[in-house]
C-alpha cells in the first residue's frame, strides 16, 4: 500500500484521540516515551522496556492519550531523526509480520477447506452379529463426528484470529505512516504485538480432539479383533447352515417352520446399515403403497428368487425353505415400514364382538354335544370363556394379531383350529372316556368347526382379527400355501365376514319377541 493510500485511509481521523477511541483494543500494545527518555534507548530495537499506556489508562485510555498528544515546539532535530527511524523500523516489522500472518492464514484456510470438504463421518458397514461391536461402531462414528466438529471450530477460530491480526497490522501500519496522528514529541513503540498466539482460544478443542482420538484408536482396535458375521463373508454358506437348521424344525404337512434364531442374522444381513442387499430390496418394498396387493406379492416373491444363492444347484425342498425364510424376512420389513397401513385397528368391529358375545348361545348353530359348560340360555361368550380347552385355543387368536407377516399369522390360526378340534374331542369323550385312534384322527366338519371358532372368538379377549384377515387375504402367497393353511384362511375369512354382517338389531328383536311370548304365556 502506498503512502498516499495510507493517508487517505487515516484521513477520517483528525487526532490520535479519535483514532484511539476507534481502536481501543490496540492501545495495550502501544508504548510512548518523550525526548528526555530517548537518549538511553536503542532506537533500532523492536521493543522498548517502557510502560504501556494501557497500564495508566484502564478506565478511559483516551484521558491519558490527551496528555501524550500535547505537542512541544522545542523538539530537537536528533529526536526527530530518532523518531523517524523508530517508526520506520516498526512499519517494516509490521509489514513482515503481516506477510507471516497472511501465509499462516492461507495454511489454516486450506486446512479448514479440507476438513469442511470431508464427508460427515458415518457408521461403517455393520457386518457383525455381536451387538457390542455394532454399538462400538456407532460410538466410533459419533466420536469421529465430534473430532471433525472440534477441528472445524478450532480452525475457524484460528482463521478469525488471523483475520483480526491482519486487519490490525494494516491499521497499525497506517497509523505509523500517518503524518498527523502520532504525537510529534513522542516516540511510539509496539509491545508483544508481532506474535501469532492462539493461547486461550483453542485449548478446549485441542483437549477434546486428543481425548476423542484416543477413544477412536481404542474402538478401532476392539473392532479389528472381532470376527465379521458369516453372512457378510460367505453368504451361501450362511444360508446352507440356516436351511439345515430349518429342516430340523420343519412341519412337513404344513411346509412351515416357526421363526428361527438365525433369522435375526438374516434380517441383519439384508437390512443392516450399508448392506449390499438393502437398496434393491427396499426399492421393491417401497412400492407397497402404490401397487395392488397380489401384484406386490408377486414382485416380492420374484425378489426372493433372486436372493437364493446357487439356485440352479439347490434341491427343491431347500429352495422352498429358502423362499419361506426370505418371504418372511422381506414382509417383516414391509410391516416395519408400513405397519400402520397393514395394522389398522377396527374399534367398531371389536365393540360389535362384545355385543354379540352377550347373545344367548341358542341363537347360534353351536354343536352343544361338543361343549361341556353352560346351557343354551347362557351368553355364548361366557360358555366358551369357561371352557379350558377352547380358552387355550383362544390364546393363539391373540398371538395371530402380533404376527408381522401373513404366513406366521396363518400358522396361529391353524393352531387355533387344532386346539378347537382337540377341545371338541375331549368334550365329546368326557373326562373319563377313552378316545380311539379313529376319534383322534377325525376332524370336525366345516360347519361345526366354524361355529366353535366363532364361540372361541367371542369367549376370548376379542382380538381384532379383522385386520389380520385382511392382511392374509391381500398378502399371503396363495399359490404356495399348504392345504392346512388354505383351510385356516377359509375359516378366518368366513368368521370375520359373518361377524361384520351379523345383524345385531334383528337378533335383539327376536330375543325381545320370544321374551314377550313367554310373558304372555305365563300371564295366561
Amino acid at each position: 500500500m502506498s503512502n498516499d493510500e495510507s493517508l487517505n485511509e487515516t484521513s477520517k481521523y483528525h487526532s490520535f484521540e479519535e483514532w484511539a477511541q476507534s481502536n481501543l483494543h490496540l492501545i495495550p500494545y502501544l508504548m510512548f516515551f518523550s525526548e528526555s527518555h530517548a537518549e538511553n534507548l536503542n532506537i533500532s530495537a523492536v521493543n522498548f522496556p517502557i510502560s504501556k499506556i494501557s497500564d495508566k489508562a484502564v478506565g478511559n485510555p483516551a484521558s491519558n492519550i490527551t496528555k501524550l498528544s500535547t505537542k512541544s515546539n522545542e523538539v530537537s532535530e536528533k529526536f526527530k531523526h530518532d523518531r523517524q527511524r523508530a517508526h520506520y523500523q516498526i512499519i517494516k516489522n509490521l509489514q513482515i509480520f503481516e506477510q507471516q500472518v497472511i501465509l499462516e492464514k492461507e495454511k489454516v484456510w486450506e486446512m479448514l477447506q479440507e476438513w469442511t470438504g470431508r464427508e460427515i463421518p458415518d457408521v461403517d458397514y455393520l457386518c457383525y452379529d455381536d451387538k457390542k461391536i455394532i454399538l462400538l461402531m456407532r460410538k466410533q462414528a459419533y466420536i469421529r463426528q465430534k473430532v471433525s466438529k472440534h477441528a472445524i471450530q478450532l480452525l475457524t477460530k484460528k482463521y478469525g484470529k488471523l483475520l483480526d491480526l491482519e486487519r490490525d497490522s494494516k491499521v497499525l501500519i497506517k497509523l505509523f505512516m500517518s503524518k498527523n496522528l502520532l504525537p510529534d514529541d513522542q516516540i511510539c513503540k509496539l509491545d508483544n504485538f508481532c506474535i501469532i498466539s492462539f493461547t486461550g482460544l483453542v485449548e478446549k478443542h485441542l483437549s477434546r480432539i486428543k481425548m476423542y482420538t484416543a477413544l477412536d484408536l481404542k474402538y478401532s482396535s476392539e473392532i479389528q479383533k472381532a470376527n465379521k458375521a458369516l453372512w457378510a463373508t460367505n453368504f451361501p454358506l450362511f444360508m446352507n447352515n440356516l436351511i439345515s437348521d430349518a429342516k430340523n424344525h420343519l412341519l412337513t404337512e404344513l411346509s412351515y417352520f416357526e421363526p428361527l434364531d438365525g433369522e435375526l442374522s438374516l434380517s441383519r444381513c439384508f437390512f443392516c446399515y450399508k448392506s449390499p442387499f438393502q437398496i434393491d430390496i427396499d426399492n421393491i418394498i417401497d412400492q407397497f403403497n402404490s401397487t395392488p396387493p397380489q401384484i406386490f406379492v408377486s414382485m416380492l416373491i420374484d425378489e426372493c428368487y433372486k436372493l437364493v444363492p446357487n439356485r440352479e444347484k439347490m434341491q427343491t425342498m431347500d429352495q422352498s425353505i429358502c423362499l419361506l425364510l426370505f418371504y418372511r424376512c422381506l414382509f417383516n420389513r414391509c410391516y416395519e415400514k408400513y405397519g400402520k397401513m397393514i395394522c389398522s385397528f377396527n374399534y367398531e368391529s371389536v365393540l360389535k364382538l362384545n355385543e354379540i358375545s352377550k347373545v344367548p348361545a341358542k341363537y347360534f348353530p353351536i354343536p352343544f354335544n361338543l361343549i361341556r359348560t353352560g346351557t343354551p340360555e347362557d351368553p355364548i361368550g361366557s360358555i366358551f370363556e369357561k371352557d379350558v380347552h377352547f380358552q387355550e385355543a383362544a390364546n393363539f387368536l391373540d398371538k395371530a394379531t402380533f404376527q408381522p407377516n401373513p404366513i406366521d399369522a396363518l400358522y396361529q390360526i391353524h393352531k387355533t383350529l387344532v386346539g378347537i378340534n382337540k377341545g371338541a374331542l375331549f368334550n365329546r369323550v368326557g373326562e373319563n372316556g377313552t378316545a380311539s385312534i379313529d376319534d383322534v384322527k377325525q376332524l370336525l366338519c366345516f360347519d361345526d368347526m366354524f361355529a366353535l371358532l366363532l364361540g372361541t372368538l367371542l369367549g376370548s379377549n376379542k382380538p381384532d382379527l379383522f385386520f389380520v384377515s385382511t392382511m392374509i387375504s391381500n398378502y399371503a402367497p396363495k399359490m404356495s400355501l399348504s392345504p392346512s393353511f388354505e383351510y385356516a384362511q377359509a375359516n378366518l375369512e368366513a368368521l370375520t365376514e359373518h361377524c361384520l354382517k351379523f345383524d345385531m338389531e334383528k337378533c335383539l328383536r327376536e330375543i325381545n319377541g320370544e321374551e314377550t311370548k313367554e310373558e304372555n304365556v305365563n300371564s295366561s
